[in-house]
Order: structure tokens, then sequence, then C-alpha cells
């Protein structure tokens, strides 16, 4: 009877096996930090690219209703809120919008802060379409100022006639101090500019260029009655004086695909009525 010698299949040795995780390891280490930046930045798009459509939606709005939507809360679900609030989420069923652009690049809902006088749909008999918004007069201001105190709209006398009319703040990768996604309640927050600008106070805190503050996450972006009018709504407040806006997070603007049904529908609210 003979006996048949088992041959032996080749394998690997520890140290080979020591050194395909090494170089996996090393391959993954130089990859994940590519897509993490890959990510932000895509996300960072998206947060623009929302924020122009709101911009433009709610110039659009003004131009048919003489005054800008009063702030909703996730539990209306889109809707205006019937009190006169100043502070809250994008009214994307009052803009005619989908929920998508109501929030930022991180799924947060953007926080709308809104001039009260410019929400007041009191005495506005209709002239020329967006007259009696630009006739408005400021009352109760919205204060803006840089982490360091600088003034986003400084109060000189070519900006005495125009004021912010509104303010769109993105909570960053944390979502601090954003609204949670069904409760009119607001998420953790400890920075205490980004409580101010988690609260009714009117008082909101922006990222300056020269801010040196890695904690402070929020993005803050306003433009004024003005410009609102002139660059959103392509139709400008004829006699009164230009107004200043600005993006309080102090990045270049970014471009992402938008959904062409909204931006088709603002462009013909806006062409309707000019």
């Amino acid at each position: 009877m003979k006996i048949r010698s088992i041959r032996k299949l080749p394998g690997f040795s520890l140290i080979e096996m020591s050194i395909v995780l090494l170089v996996v390891g090393i391959i993954a280490s130089l990859t994940l930090p590519l897509l993490t930046t890959t990510l932000t930045l895509q996300r960072q798009k998206t947060t623009e690219a929302n924020k122009e459509t709101l911009f433009r939606a709610l110039a659009a709005y003004v131009l048919t209703n003489e005054h800008l939507p009063r702030p909703s809360l996730p539990t209306l679900q889109g809707e205006s809120s019937s009190q006169h609030i100043t502070v809250g989420i994008i009214p994307y069923q009052e803009l005619g919008i989908p929920e998508s652009m109501a929030r930022d690049g991180y799924g947060n809902w953007f926080t709308y802060v809104v001039s009260p006088q410019l929400s007041d749909e009191r005495n506005l008999s209709r002239a020329v379409s967006g007259q009696k918004f630009c006739e408005k007069k400021q009352g109760e201001a919205l204060t803006l100022k840089s982490i360091n105190g600088i003034s986003a709209h400084a109060d000189s006398e070519g900006n005495k006639r125009d004021f912010i009319a509104v303010i769109l703040i993105s909570h960053g990768p944390k979502g601090t101090g954003a609204f949670q996604v069904n409760k009119d309640e607001r998420r953790s927050v400890s920075h205490d500019k980004e409580i101010e600008n988690s609260n009714d106070t009117l008082k909101f805190h922006f990222k300056h260029s020269m801010d040196n503050d890695p904690q402070f996450d929020h993005k803050v972006y306003w433009v004024t009655r003005n410009n609102l009018m002139a660059v959103y709504a392509n139709k400008a407040c004829g006699s009164l004086g230009g107004g200043v806006s600005g993006n309080g997070a102090g990045a270049g603007s970014g471009s992402s695909s938008q959904d062409s049904s909204v931006e088709s529908y603002v462009s013909n609210l806006i062409n309707r009525n000019n």
C-alpha cells in the first residue's frame, strides 16, 4: 500500500502579511483625507447654491406680495407662522420650493431671520411691483457684527436709508444651535457667539476673514433691502441709496447643480413681475 505524500501549498508568511497591511494602511491614510475634503467642499457648495436660490425665491415673493414671508418652524412643515416672529426656518411651502432647499449642505435647517418691518403685511395697496417694499422705513434693526465687533453694514451716510433685510445662517457640520428636524427646539450650543445666533434677540455674529476663532462653525449670509431688489429681483429701489450685501462666511461663491424646476419657477415669477 502506497502512502501518498501531502504537498504543501504556498502561502503568505507573517512578514508578507505585515507588508500588505502596511501598504493598505498607507493608501487608506492618503485617500481618506482626500475623500473627506471632497465631501466637505461639496457640502459647502450645496450650502452656497441653496443660499442663492433662497435669496432669489425671497425676491420673487416680494415682487408678488410687497413683503417678505414670515419665518416657519419645523412643526409648521414649511408654512409661514401666523405669529409675527422674525426668527425661524425658511417657509418653503410659502415660497413654493422643495424642503431640501431650506436646508444647508449638511442637512440642517437654515435659520431664517427677517427684518420685522419688511415682513409686515399691513397697508400694502399695490402700485408698481416692489414699490411699497422699497418705501418701508427701518424700525427695529437686525444687528450683525463679526466676532471681533466689526459691523457688517456700517451706518454711514450712504447706508442710512438701507438696512439688512434677511440673514441666513448655516449652522455648520455639527449643526450647533440649528432647529431640530421635527421640533421647535434648538440643538445644543456652547460658543457664546453661536448662542446669540440661535436665539431671538436680533443680534447676530459672523466670522470675518480677520477673526481667528476655529471653534466658530456658523456661516452667515445676509443681504440688504436694496440689494435684495437690485441683485436678486433685477429691480432696484430707484431713489434709495446703494446698499451693501455680503457673505459673512468669508468664503467665495460656490456653484452646485440645482433643481431646474425651482430655478425656472423663481425666474418666471421675477420675469412676470418686471
